[in-house]
This record gives C-alpha cells, sequence and structure tokens, in this order.
C-alpha cells in the first residue's frame, strides 16, 4: 500500500491581493503543495515555505535574526525588480529562494520544494545579478556617501562641506568611483548607481 504524499504548506504573503490571488490558484495545481494565504507573522508560522514580496521577506529574515535560536524562515521571495544591490542584500541576510515576478509557474513550485527541503533556489536573472556583482570591486563606505550626494546632483564643494572633507579628496573620490561603476560621467555614475541599487529614488530627490 502506498503511503499518502506528504504536502508541502505553503503561506503566501504578499503586498498586492491580485498577485497573491495569482500565486495561490497557479501552485493550487501541484498536487504536493497545499496553498493558502499568510499573514507572514513568524509567531504564528504554521506554513513549512513562505512565499513573500521583497520587504516582507526582509522583515521575516530580520526577525528570525533577533530571536538567537530559532530556524531561520524557509522564504521564497518573488520580486519585480532584480537589482544588482537588492538581489546581493536579500542574499547576505539569509533569504533562500529568490525569483524575479516574470519566472515560470513551475520555476515558482520548483523553489518552493527545493526551500522547503532546506536547499537554495535562485533563478538566473538573480543568479546573474549576483556575478555581477561579486566580479566588480566594491566601494568603500566613504566613496558610498559620496556617490549618494553626487547623485542628488552636489557639486564636489557641497560634498566636501557636507562631509567635512577636502575638495581634492572628493575628487579623488569621484575619480575611483567612475572607475569602478565603468561611468563616463557624474551623470552616469548617478544612472548607473539607481540602476544597481546603490542609491534610491528619495536620495535623488533628496
Amino acid at each position: 500500500m502506498l503511503a499518502p504524499l506528504k504536502r508541502l504548506k505553503v503561506g503566501v504573503s504578499y503586498n498586492e491581493p491580485l498577485l497573491a490571488h495569482g500565486i495561490v490558484a497557479i501552485l493550487a495545481r501541484e498536487p504536493d503543495l497545499e496553498v493558502d494565504f499568510d499573514d507572514g507573522d513568524p509567531q504564528d508560522q504554521q506554513a513549512d515555505v513562505l512565499i513573500a514580496d521583497y520587504k516582507r521577506a526582509l522583515e521575516l529574515m530580520q526577525q528570525a535574526q533577533r530571536r538567537r535560536g530559532s530556524p531561520p524562515p524557509r522564504v521564497v521571495l518573488l520580486s519585480t525588480g532584480q537589482r544588482e544591490q537588492d538581489v546581493r542584500r536579500a542574499i547576505e541576510i539569509g533569504v533562500p529562494g529568490f525569483l524575479a515576478l516574470g519566472a515560470a509557474a513551475q520555476d515558482l513550485a520548483l523553489a518552493v520544494r527545493a526551500v522547503g527541503s532546506g536547499a537554495r533556489f535562485y533563478d538566473s536573472s538573480v543568479a546573474e545579478r549576483m556575478a555581477e556583482s561579486l566580479s566588480r570591486e566594491p566601494l568603500t563606505g566613504r566613496e558610498a556617501e559620496v556617490l549618494h550626494l553626487l547623485a542628488r546632483g552636489m557639486c564636489n564643494k557641497s560634498i566636501a562641506r557636507d562631509l567635512s572633507i577636502a575638495t581634492g579628496t572628493v575628487k579623488a573620490h569621484v575619480k575611483a568611483i567612475l572607475a569602478k561603476l565603468d561611468a563616463t560621467s557624474r551623470t552616469h555614475a548617478a544612472t548607473l548607481a539607481l540602476q544597481r541599487g546603490l542609491v534610491d529614488v528619495p536620495e535623488l530627490q533628496g
């Protein structure tokens, strides 16, 4: 006599209701998955795997880190964007599954099963962003500060005054930033920084 099929319990905690319903409908077709909506509360977590948007996934991982001794949640992050810095941040904090929102339905099911078994699953676009990130020389802390101000349109003198450093030092940092980002100008550097997630839109508007 065959043993009954063990089903993975999957919770969907997504900030857009229409997408959440679509995710549930797609995974409900899989005979080994039991899918339902989930508020994402780690204190009341019954799901084996939780599918979450970017913000919720990072919140869950951070909450788990604060609760020392408890196992990290098995989260599949489903995101509309794959900016290099965002991908790196999610993986560094321990998110075990990361897919682009445009991933195939079968990839979502594969990711859920992989993460549910304790493995990791990153789709090809996410893996590509990570490879790009690891292949580049990272900015120093001071260079990142200069880049944030540069992206807001500040001149070297203003940056120097804001950071309490010499104008010549700012020029040296800008030169290093352009080289590391492979940018041809300050404007190009700001554009690349936004695309890669090194700065955010509010910073540009600041």
